[in-house]
């Protein structure tokens, strides 16, 4: 069941140009029985960077939320067991930002705001 998927606020790199946002992809496995479940995907340890002044976007993230509880996953996983009820995480990076921030022009700062690409302390 796919609870959540959409654009992640706050994971793109600031800069004169924004970089582009990662995405949240919640899902439910609702299956019978135990499933497994193989992960694939960079930018876990090292963000993507940002150029000439512009800042990191936001590291990826995996993870499987069973009973309440969070397990982080690695990068490159196989064979995690999933149960019915479990929720698989992904949290993909977003790029880095180019150019200094400061530059970034006031009304696209605005539209960033307005479009929940990022939150005030963010901007």
């Amino acid at each position: 069941f796919i609870r959540r998927h959409e654009l992640r606020p706050d994971s793109a790199g600031a800069g004169r140009w924004r970089g582009g946002l990662g995405a949240v992809c919640d899902l439910e496995y609702e299956g019978e029985g135990v499933a497994r479940l193989n992960t694939a995907g960079d930018g876990v340890i090292v963000p993507p960077f940002g150029l000439f002044g512009g800042g990191p976007g936001e590291p990826h993230l995996y993870k499987i939320v069973s009973n309440g509880t969070d397990r982080i996953l690695r990068s490159k996983e196989t064979g995690v067991l999933v149960n019915p009820g479990d929720r698989i995480v992904c949290l993909s990076s977003g790029g880095g930002g180019y150019g200094a921030p400061e530059q970034r022009a006031e009304a696209s700062v605005r539209w960033d705001l307005r479009n929940g690409y990022c939150t005030e302390p963010e901007a």
